[in-house]
């Protein structure tokens, strides 16, 4: 759900498209299809969407696991997790899993059968610089640096993932949920009572505006409750909305430089970074522009006023990066996060 020429290779391609325009297509393909039960198994069974995904399961304390990531920087990783976790109120479980996906990704809620799951991007986590999200060292990066501009720094990694906490946190999946089994259920009703089809395609587009709508509005409303927990990481508020415009105008950017050597991207992608084949969110634009003119009205707690202070007093935290340029990964995807 954000694109200047870069020195970055070129995406994967197959014919015509590249890697992230077939997964654009077939992932719009899959929400008319299959979504509604796709999303109806990997709420209440988020170990099912997982498994589909081909994820693989983190396990914070299993030193015999084979897994990217050494130990020690697992710890980090689950360390965050909790944080944000906490700040979000949220006390149910999360797994944690990696992915070759391109932006992190949640499954189920506080009603699931099964602990939520949280799927995170490995190049999220484990960059090409070298530096690990969560780890002193990459605290102190500034990834403004030219060659470290296409790279994600902590903070804003941590707005995507207080995102996905937030859905969770919300059980914010199941009305879109229970629009597609409203469709699902008008699809069989034609399918057994065929003379009905005006009142089935009634039915299914209600579903589909209903879905498109509220997703759409639950995306801005998952980067406002993103910016509110980690304005409590923070301590500041404004601090916290400009990490969210910095991560969300990295995504345009890359867009952009996406567009301007693949004829196929051009078809859906507009100049300014905007990706308009994802229609079940707002555009980059309209989201940056809701958080530069939104006004929180939650309350920093004391505790987390306190936690920044320390924080600043052990770390010195540089400016992050604003541009995504140049990290050397093949793949740029486009994204709605």
């Amino acid at each position: 759900m954000t694109t200047i020429t870069s020195t970055s290779p070129r995406a994967a391609t197959w014919g015509p498209f590249q890697y992230e325009d077939m997964e654009s297509l077939s992932r719009l393909i899959s929400t008319l299809t299959i979504g509604p039960i796709h999303s109806l198994a990997c709420f209440f069974f988020p170990s099912f969407g997982a498994g589909l995904s081909n994820y693989q399961h983190l396990r914070e304390s299993d030193t015999t696991q084979n897994s990217p990531l050494p130990l020690l920087h697992k710890e980090n990783l689950f360390r965050e997790i909790r944080e944000l976790k906490s700040y979000a109120g949220l006390d149910r479980e999360i797994s944690v899993y990696f992915g070759s996906i391109n932006h992190p990704h949640s499954y189920g809620g506080q009603f699931s059968f099964t602990d939520s799951l949280v799927a995170i991007p490995t190049d999220w986590v484990i960059r090409p610089n070298g530096k690990i999200f969560g780890s002193k060292e990459s605290a102190t990066h500034d990834f403004s640096n030219e060659n470290d501009k296409d790279l994600y720094s902590d903070d804003e990694t941590r707005f995507f993932i207080a995102r996905e906490i937030g859905y969770i946190k919300r059980n914010d999946a199941l009305f879109p949920l229970l629009t597609r089994i409203i469709l699902l259920c008008a699809s069989l009703f034609f399918y057994f009572a065929p003379y009905s089809w005006l009142i089935c395609l009634g039915i299914a587009a209600c579903a589909i505006g209903l879905n498109i709508l509220s997703e759409r509005i639950n995306q801005k409303e998952m980067d406002f409750a993103a910016i509110n927990i980690l304005a409590q990481k923070l301590g500041d508020t404004e601090k916290a909305k400009q990490v969210a415009i910095r991560a969300l105008s990295k995504i345009q950017k890359k867009n952009i430089e996406r567009r301007t050597y693949n004829k196929i991207t051009r078809l859906y992608v507009r100049e300014n970074g905007d990706n308009m084949l994802n229609f079940l969110c707002p555009t980059l634009s309209s989201r940056i522009q809701s958080i530069r003119d939104w006004k929180s009205k939650s309350v920093i707690s004391n505790s987390a006023k306190t936690n920044k202070a320390a924080n600043e007093q052990s770390i010195h935290l540089p400016p992050c990066g604003y541009l995504l340029q140049g990290s050397g990964v093949a793949q740029m995807p486009i994204l709605c996060v």
